[in-house]
């Protein structure tokens, strides 16, 4: 079975909506037919919010967009009071995304087992551009070049696709996994990497969709995968945390392996400090910890009330942190992570 948990929390709440739905439906009958009084039943929805699965900053800063498979929702930033709920066609979103400009943003998702859509809007007006049809299964996530000029995929179906933003067409496929891809980027303009349940990290050209490297150090699927922030790109390398619980640093051109760690905990979501000396990770059990890249040492921590982590970002001007998960979202200053005695 997939492991990636974001499909886990898409199908989890989707298939466990209509069946409390119809219990209650039953009770309702019971009840009227054995004392002849009609009730209330509330939705299913309203118990609870399904699992935070995307987020992203605004471009100006001042917002971050939620996404779940309640849609999507715009809140103030760093104080988080909602501000309005956004347009969207797709039924799951998995990836929320601004182009490098801030001009437009993409989402991703779909159907499972069925479709993968991307959809991009202009704004910050919010009209709708496109709507991209690319994939027969959801779309994990969907990346933008740093000319903004074309979108790298990664859906459920085994296939990443680089798509020209304006026109929709694919320029190019590549066929190399043989599971599930839950993670893609641009290494360069030229190359593309992407990581898979299939436990493998692939390399390969966005010209043409050929296999140029293999790193399949992991020992489970691997969640996701981070480049160095901008500003630090005399950073060689890649991050890649995994089910097996290691997070790992790599010289991707040449499929080197530089050092790694292991948690107590699988890592879901990685992001970079700001100067890139560091890496902020968030766990399966709701743990969000900073570890130093020179020694891989885990240096602080705190708990967040969001239990099983499923999107971390990153506000570095503000030393703040956005951390959504199972049960909602919150925002950690770094300075509340809490020092670990590595004695």
């Amino acid at each position: 079975m997939m492991r990636d948990d974001r499909w886990i929390a898409t199908t989890h709440y989707l298939h466990r909506r209509p069946f409390i739905a119809a219990a209650g439906r039953i009770w309702k009958l019971l009840l009227t037919l054995l004392t002849g009084v009609s009730i209330v039943i509330l939705p299913a929805s309203a118990a609870a919010d399904p699992p935070v699965t995307a987020a992203t900053f605004t471009s100006d800063g001042r917002g971050v967009i939620v996404g779940s498979q309640a849609g999507l929702r715009l809140y103030s930033w760093p104080v988080m009071i909602e501000q309005s709920r956004m347009e969207t066609q797709l039924e799951n979103i998995h990836h929320v995304a601004f182009a490098p400009n801030g001009e437009r943003l993409l989402i991703a998702g779909g159907i499972p087992a069925e479709l993968g859509e991307i959809e991009i809007y202009n704004w910050p007006d919010r009209s709708r551009q496109k709507t991209i049809q690319a994939h027969s299964d959801v779309v994990y996530e969907g990346v933008w070049s740093t000319d903004g000029t074309t979108v790298v995929t990664a859906s459920a179906d085994g296939y990443c696709k680089v798509i020209d933003a304006d026109t929709g067409q694919v320029r190019s496929q590549f066929a190399g996994h043989s599971r599930a891809v839950v993670t893609v980027n641009f290494l360069d303009a030229e190359h593309c990497i992407s990581g898979s349940v299939d436990q493998t990290i692939r390399i390969w050209k966005a010209s043409d969709g050929s296999l140029l490297r293999t790193l399949n150090n992991h020992v489970d699927s691997i969640n996701a995968l981070s480049n160095p922030p901008n500003g630090a790109e005399q950073i060689e390398g890649i991050v890649s945390i995994s089910e097996d619980r290691t997070v790992r640093l790599w010289q991707p051109r040449i499929g080197r392996l530089v050092k790694f760690a292991r948690l107590t905990s699988p890592p879901r979501s990685v992001v970079w400090s700001g100067d890139g000396r560091s890496l902020y990770i968030a766990t399966s059990n709701g743990m969000l910890q900073s570890v130093d890249l020179a020694t891989m040492k885990s240096m602080a921590q705190v708990m967040t009330t969001v239990g099983r982590i499923h999107e971390l970002l990153l506000d570095s001007s503000r030393l703040r942190l956005f951390v959504g998960g199972q049960n909602g979202f919150q925002a950690i200053n770094v300075s509340d992570l809490s020092p670990v005695n590595t004695n």
